[in-house]
């Protein structure tokens, strides 16, 4: 099981089905966003940060404007108790 750091600094197992389907999100086709998320480059303790910028400059040799939703997406944010 390999863990990633998400911005809160909490770790998550990383799905790489959650990825996928965030790529499709941005508007791209099924099997282009299976192949970015095949092909994302992950380690223990990656930052989604790091690896969101990876898959941007993925979706922007395919799609520049895919490329670019996938960026500006920003989740609401988050909250501390």
């Amino acid at each position: 099981m390999l863990m990633i750091e998400k911005r809160s600094g909490k770790k998550a197992e990383f799905d790489r089905k959650k990825l996928q389907k965030s790529i499709r999100s941005a508007g791209c086709n099924g099997n282009v966003a299976k192949t970015i998320a095949d092909g994302a480059k992950h380690f223990e303790g990656m930052a989604t940060l790091d690896l969101r910028k990876q898959v941007v400059a993925k979706l922007r040799r395919y799609d520049k404007d895919v490329g670019n939703r996938y960026e500006a997406y920003k989740k609401p944010a988050f909250r501390t108790r």
